[in-house]
């Protein structure tokens, strides 16, 4: 048996304590999700070599760790390549913190294809109320709505490129590059607009 000065023993058990409530109020790290064209939806998307091929795989996975009591931010790192004819309705928030979905290589952008059911839009958000979503250096072309925004506010996007995004041409109502309805404090930065084929954007409230 060690014996140690009473001054020393209080000051290891102090330490002891200390140490106990700064591992138990540490906050949570970022999550990166992972994916790719070649990637399967049965993956995890936790890393590149597990990645998911689709949004619907990555919004699944999202809610799984959301439901799990994940409370941080969330990166969405999207590998280089074809995604064809991918749509998505957004439900995830996560109060406080973004949602990001951006290119591995912005010199790269993922290319995000409708052509082959050309009627749809990409992604919606419907009635998120603050939904921080971040879409950074992704390419989407060929689909009747591009992002539809619905009762959801302070989203950003950076560096996207539209192309051939609209409702003329293809027999549908369409209305472009983005929707915006009951949606506010939105940034949209340094994005491209190419071959808009109605309305680039329209407000309605």
């Amino acid at each position: 048996m060690i014996n140690r000065p009473r001054w020393m023993t209080a000051v290891l058990a102090s330490l002891a304590i200390l140490c106990t409530l700064e591992l138990g109020t540490a906050a949570a790290s970022p999550l990166y999700l992972y994916m790719a064209p070649g990637g399967n939806d049965a993956n995890n998307g936790l890393s590149p070599s597990s990645a998911v091929q689709s949004l619907t795989g990555i919004q699944a996975i999202v809610k799984e760790h959301i439901d799990g009591g994940f409370s941080d931010n969330i990166f969405v790192e999207i590998a280089s390549g074809l995604y064809l004819d991918q749509s998505v309705v957004w439900t995830q928030t996560i109060p406080g913190h973004w949602i990001t979905f951006e290119a591995i290589n912005p010199a790269s952008p993922p290319l995000f294809d409708g052509s082959s059911s050309p009627t749809q839009s990409w992604f919606e958000a419907m009635n998120l109320g603050i939904s921080q979503i971040q879409l950074r250096y992704l390419h989407i072309r060929n689909y009747v709505n591009a992002i539809a925004l619905y009762g959801s506010h302070h989203n950003e996007l950076y560096g996207m490129k539209f192309e051939s995004i609209g409702g003329i041409g293809n027999g549908t109502s369409g209305y472009g590059a983005l929707y915006l309805d009951n949606s506010s404090d939105n940034l949209i930065t340094n994005s491209h607009f190419i071959a808009m084929l109605s309305n680039l954007i329209q407000l309605l409230s």
